[in-house]
């Protein structure tokens, strides 16, 4: 997939506006900001390695989930049409939750015992019942 990706890259990005309008992200996409030539290459920045999502802005992190998303979207083709909204979402879900994880272990990995990590606490636990609903979506929408 990713030889593919490197020979039509122009390809790729013009059909990414019809798949992130169907995922969701139209919001984001009609932006005059939004650029899909560079969150393509700051996305296979973070995919070599050369950046880590934890280090990018919010912004930089949107665009990166959604050419991930748009890129992952094409193979999950199954199901109906809430079923794959439903996965969509889970996906999402499931980022989130990697994300605060990832800053709640840093936190606690810091060991400043004047830091009692409660607010990455609460935002991964606020993360994980958002996880926990949306697979529980993908559940009734996929039977």
């Amino acid at each position: 997939m990713l030889k593919l990706i490197k020979r039509n890259k122009s390809s790729i990005l013009v059909c990414l506006l019809p798949v992130a309008i169907i995922i969701g992200f139209y919001t984001i996409c009609f932006s005059q900001d939004f650029n899909y030539q560079k969150a393509y290459q700051l996305y296979q920045q973070v995919v070599k390695g050369e950046k880590k999502l934890e280090n990018l802005t919010s912004e930089e992190r949107k665009q990166v989930m959604i050419i991930h998303r748009a890129l992952s979207s094409s193979s999950d083709d199954e199901g109906s049409e809430d079923c794959r909204e439903a996965k969509e979402s889970a996906r999402s879900a499931a980022d989130e939750l990697a994300y605060y994880a990832k800053k709640l272990k840093s936190c606690a990995e810091n060991y400043d015992f004047s830091d009692d990590c409660y607010t990455e606490y609460r935002r991964t636990k606020s993360a994980f019942d958002d996880y926990e609903s949306a697979v529980s979506d993908v559940s009734s929408e996929c039977d």
